[in-house]
């Protein structure tokens, strides 16, 4: 408390101007400086490296074939449009590091532009908190995947939606379902907001309708088998490839001890229905809601890769002041994936080893049950205030 005390003193003397530029420069040291040991790296014995996935899908469509098709595609296409950008800007490696650096460098400066109403030595702690987190700088450099991009969205999406732009808000949700699929948290918030009109709900639907016909319609005509997998794969039906990542889950599945299917569609949807039906009732604020309906997904569902906590950071990270030890957790919940990750899964042999990893993932998942817990206790919401209440919010 003392360190967050003498943090914020000297955050005081920062003027807004140097408040940001603070977070560019932090945020350009910290991934520069990771990129330029990445090209150090030899990838070329690494069966699967995700680069070149990026430079083959949009190498086909600048080319004018067909995602899925003439291209092995898993991930929605929303994010190979989006990956055309350092495509054109020369499709390299560098190119892409670059533009991930882009996104997380905007990525915090919207967290703190919406949390600075809240205090901008807060907000300004809560960027830097968010840039030097590994699972941030990590994957959009040395580990060469596109989580920034999936975060970008997300804060995008959850912007608008506290802005009161709900129609936009409709618009980016809809294509960012169709990207990686985590701003399906914030569509219920968009249609369950107490303040539209049946008309203006039906307004949000049509929006997300035209979206969905866009993105699918082409694919679902000339492959449809292969479009589809990705929605197999996230519902649990591929395979062999029912669990992943860091999960306690899915080392509970090397075991053979996983649960069946039905227990993590059941205990998910239950969470996620309470989260929102307590969100209407406005026994919590829309944050908090979407916090807590996060924190429970990663807590049960079985394939949370390392990246993807990247959404439970800027869900959870404004509450942050208020929670003890979460940013402790949220350190320990990087290095700890980093281990999980690039050695334990990969080298130690099935058998008794795996009680090493196992383990991990039993104090990852008792983190998070804490970070939730907590959350759920707080007597004070500090964002259960209008953000933008001298701004006009409506449509």
């Amino acid at each position: 408390m003392d360190l967050y005390n003498s943090f914020r003193g000297r955050a005081k003397d920062l003027s807004l101007r140097k408040k940001v530029l603070l977070i560019i420069f932090v945020s350009l040291t910290v991934h520069t400086t990771l990129a330029a040991y990445s090209t150090t790296i030899d990838y070329s014995a690494h069966k699967v490296d995700d680069y070149r996935l990026y430079m083959a899908r949009t190498s086909t469509i600048l080319h004018g074939g067909i995602l899925y098709r003439d291209v092995y595609t898993e991930p929605p296409p929303g994010i190979v449009y989006i990956l055309l950008i350092p495509a054109i800007f020369g499709n390299t490696p560098v190119s892409y590091m670059t533009f991930f650096t882009f996104l997380n460098t905007l990525t915090a400066l919207i967290l703190f532009y919406i949390t600075k109403r809240g205090g901008e030595e807060d907000a300004l702690l809560l960027s830097l908190l968010f840039l030097t987190n590994p699972v941030v700088f990590l994957t959009a450099t040395t580990a060469h995947q596109d989580e920034a991009v999936v975060g970008f969205i997300f804060i995008v999406g959850l912007y608008l939606i506290l802005r009161g732009r709900y129609r936009l808000a409709s618009l980016e949700t809809s294509f960012g379902f169709w990207t990686k699929m985590w701003t399906a948290f914030l569509i219920p918030y968009i249609i369950l907001r107490k303040e539209s009109l049946l008309r203006e709900r039906l307004v949000y639907v049509a929006v997300m309708a035209a979206v969905t016909a866009a993105m699918t319609l082409p694919y679902l005509y000339f492959c449809p088998k292969e479009f589809t997998f990705f929605l197999r794969y996230y519902f649990l039906t591929v395979h062999g490839r029912e669990s992943g990542g860091i999960t306690l889950w899915h080392f509970l599945d090397f075991m053979n001890l996983k649960p069946p299917s039905l227990f993590f569609y059941g205990t998910l949807a239950t969470g996620e229905i309470y989260f929102l039906y307590q969100y209407w009732r406005d026994k919590m604020v829309m944050w908090r809601s979407l916090a807590a309906a996060v924190l429970w997904f990663f807590i049960f569902y079985p394939k949370i890769h390392y990246g993807y906590y990247i959404i439970l950071l800027l869900a959870l990270l404004p509450y942050a002041p208020k929670i003890k030890g979460s940013v402790i957790s949220f350190y320990l919940i990087g290095v700890l994936g980093i281990l999980q990750t690039g050695f334990w899964l990969k080298n130690i042999p099935r058998g008794p080893y795996m009680i090493y990893p196992l383990l991990v993932g039993v104090f990852i998942m008792l983190m998070l049950f804490y970070l939730l817990l907590r959350l759920l206790k707080l007597e004070e919401d500090p964002w259960g205030v209008q953000f933008w209440e001298d701004e006009d919010n409506g449509e």
